[in-house]
């Protein structure tokens, strides 16, 4: 179930989050699914868990500046 609400919300919030990417120059961001698949390769849960909540923070953060801009 879990699962399937997760893949719902990403096709729903993903397009967007990439249009506010691409419109800030966030491209230049680092790119923490890099991090995200070396922590899943090393069987290292704190790291992906740290990964992961680092790359979600990163998103969020450029939708809220994107947000106090009016921009979406």
């Amino acid at each position: 179930v879990l699962v399937d609400m997760a893949r719902s919300l990403w096709l729903r919030f993903g397009p967007s989050l990439r249009v506010v990417v691409a419109r800030e120059g966030a491209l230049a961001l680092p790119d923490l699914h890099a991090e995200v698949l070396s922590a899943l390769e090393r069987d290292d849960p704190a790291g992906l868990a740290s990964a992961m909540h680092r790359d979600i923070a990163q998103g969020v953060e450029q939708v809220r500046l994107a947000l106090d801009r009016g921009e979406i």
